[in-house]
């Protein structure tokens, strides 16, 4: 399937957040619970959420005052995938905007595209370019990154993947996504 488009456009503004905040300047697990409540000022809650065992978690916009922002984790899921969820619903507060929010509940409207925009916002935001620089380096695996990072596999695989991607766009070998007019 790829590296949806829409991530790809929203690339230097996430990049923008990861920078200026700081999020990947030091070594080990990037700190979301900080990033998001303090930083961001973002509420932060947990409810259980064991009976329905679908729901990993949301983000809510307040429909009277929009600056105002919640995200909800289900607390009855492991560690590492809680923060996942934080990070996936922190993209979709990040990239999407407060309109597209109702959309996303809509079945007529095919959400998967901006839920996997979230999943690929959570793996830039959680695992660092020098983590996967260590697969080089050091001979880490995929699996040591997520465990010393403390999030899913799949994460770092999402990461490697727009890693792989941001290479070949910067030797030319594929367009840059941002600077083609659709």
């Amino acid at each position: 399937m790829g590296i949806p488009r829409g991530f790809i456009k929203q690339l230097p503004r996430i990049r923008g957040l990861i920078g200026y905040y700081g999020v990947h300047r030091q070594e080990g697990p990037v700190d979301i619970d900080g990033l998001i409540t303090e930083k961001l000022k973002i509420k932060l809650r947990y409810a259980d959420f064991d009976q329905d065992e679908w729901i990993f978690g949301f983000s809510k916009v307040d429909e009277i005052q929009t600056k105002k922002r919640f995200i909800v984790i289900n607390q009855a899921k492991p560690y590492r995938t809680q923060r996942f969820v934080k990070g996936h619903e922190l993209g979709h507060i990040w990239i999407h905007p407060p309109e597209d929010l109702p959309l996303m509940c809509n079945p007529l409207y095919e959400s998967k595209a901006l839920e996997r925009e979230a999943d690929y916002f959570a793996a830039y935001l959680l695992v660092p370019k020098y983590a996967l620089e260590s697969i080089r380096k050091y001979g880490n695996s995929f699996d040591d990154i997520a465990l010393g990072l403390e999030v899913p596999r799949e994460l770092v695989h999402k990461r490697f993947e727009i890693y792989m991607y941001q290479n070949k766009m910067e030797a030319g070998s594929i367009p840059n996504w941002n600077q083609v007019a659709f």
